[in-house]
């Protein structure tokens, strides 16, 4: 059922963008690209956050209580600080790539960078408070209508409005806190009496020592995923400054590629990296690390090729330009080190 519900998530994920790259149209939405490499940045600093331990250790629902709240009293100062760095980023970057107005659109992701971890830690929570797995979902609830929103306000902004780039990008970012807003609520309306519910049993656990082992435990799994998302904002800054200082390439045909390669492109290679995982998740348990790379690589090798050959195809039908297709099968090459790379720390 969780890799259904995953698929089902991603592949909504997919059909999103593929709307999102018509509704756009002709204009150039490379800050939302930027500032999306950012966000994915930040995220994964909260990424390895969970309370599903402390829980169980928690032995009444005043201590439970306690650590929800204070953990998500964490993870918005986290974003709140990233919030501010994300700022001075943006500063950092509109000067080397010579950007102006970019500020709106850094500060909008800003107040975004909660919601991931947020809805984690609810979910967990929420399954703990009922003795149920069933809250799991509302993770994946949370990006299909995040997907579905982002393509309404996409709609609105995009068709019906004669706002600034700049401001119509930062707007987009309206559809994660929507999404949370709605969802905690919905929430909270539907288990109000169960968290309401307390009692004045003695604390068992020492809660700022259990805080901080929230907040540290299996962080190698955020800096693992910190590397890989840097590299893509740094390449994107590197690629940018490259093909308009050295080969003086127009800022929007440079703007129009970076934004397919990074956005669409890396979107639809990530999403047969997860199939290609998916195709191997029957694999042994017992299997050395190298015959599961070896196993892995064989199938995204075929994926590969195989969509290599029909990119010319695929870029005519899903973004009617058969122009991108070069950019779309170099991305997909990459997919092949993606999975390479996610399938090593994994095992490891």
């Amino acid at each position: 059922m969780k890799e259904k519900n995953i698929l089902v998530t991603k592949t909504v994920e997919v059909i999103a963008l593929v709307i999102l790259y018509y509704i756009v149209g002709n204009k150039s939405i490379f800050l939302y690209t930027l500032s999306y490499c950012l966000y994915n940045i930040f995220v994964s600093c909260l990424g390895h956050i969970s309370i599903k331990d402390s829980l169980n250790l928690a032995n009444n629902t005043k201590e439970k209580n306690k650590i929800f709240i204070y953990t998500e009293s964490m993870i918005l100062i986290f974003s709140l600080l990233f919030l501010l760095l994300g700022i001075v980023i943006s500063d950092i970057t509109s000067i080397i790539l010579n950007l102006d107005n970019i500020l709106p659109v850094f500060i909008m992701m800003g107040f975004t960078i909660f919601s991931e971890s947020f809805i984690k830690v609810l979910s967990e929570y929420l399954d703990d408070l009922n003795n149920t797995n069933k809250y799991q979902k509302i993770n994946y609830i949370y990006h299909i209508l995040d997907s579905i929103l982002l393509i309404i306000i996409a709609l609105i902004i995009f068709r019906f409005t004669k706002l600034k780039i700049n401001l119509a990008i930062s707007f987009l970012y309206l559809s994660k806190i929507i999404s949370v807003i709605i969802i905690t609520t919905l929430m909270y309306l539907i288990n109000k009496d169960k968290i309401k519910k307390n009692n004045s049993v003695k604390e068992s656990i020492k809660l700022k020592k259990e805080i901080k082992k929230i907040l540290t435990k299996d962080n190698y799994k955020s800096i693992i995923n910190i590397v890989k998302n840097s590299y893509y904002y740094i390449s994107i800054i590197i690629l940018y400054l490259v093909l308009n200082t050295r080969y003086d390439y127009e800022i929007e045909t440079i703007e129009k590629n970076i934004t397919f390669i990074y956005l669409y492109s890396l979107i639809i290679i990530n999403y047969l990296v997860y199939l290609a995982k998916l195709l191997n998740s029957e694999l042994p348990k017992e299997m050395s690390l190298t015959s599961r790379m070896y196993n892995n690589f064989k199938i995204m090798l075929s994926i590969a090729i195989i969509f290599g050959i029909i990119s010319p195809l695929t870029c005519k039908v899903i973004f009617n330009n058969p122009s991108f297709a070069i950019y779309l099968a170099m991305t997909n090459i990459m997919a092949i080190f993606i999975l390479l790379y996610d399938i090593t720390y994994e095992n490891i």
